[in-house]
């Protein structure tokens, strides 16, 4: 059976659907629908930094068939100035 797996932030997540990570109107679900096995790792207000690193952490320890990836906005951080400290900044113009 095929594998896709799916990284990304609200979209993939579900984000905005009544039945969020469950609707059958995302992607993920959509080719699950079509007898795909699917891996979603959809993360609301995931970074980019984030999506990145867990992508790259899954190939490198699991297989798979076809990575989708769903950049968010480059205006959208996430920073660790000390352990334990998490700040999130999104700019949008």
């Amino acid at each position: 059976m095929k594998t896709i797996a799916f990284f990304g932030g609200s979209i993939p997540a579900g984000v905005g659907f009544e039945q969020g990570h469950d609707s059958p109107l995302i992607y993920p679900n959509i080719f699950k629908e079509h007898g795909v096995e699917v891996k979603n790792f959809g993360l609301k207000g995931a970074s980019n930094y984030e999506i990145f690193f867990s992508c790259l952490n899954f190939i490198a320890t699991n297989e798979v068939d076809t990575v989708v990836v769903e950049w968010n906005d480059f205006y959208r951080y996430r920073f660790y100035p000390a352990p334990h400290v998490e700040v999130f900044v999104s700019v949008h113009q």
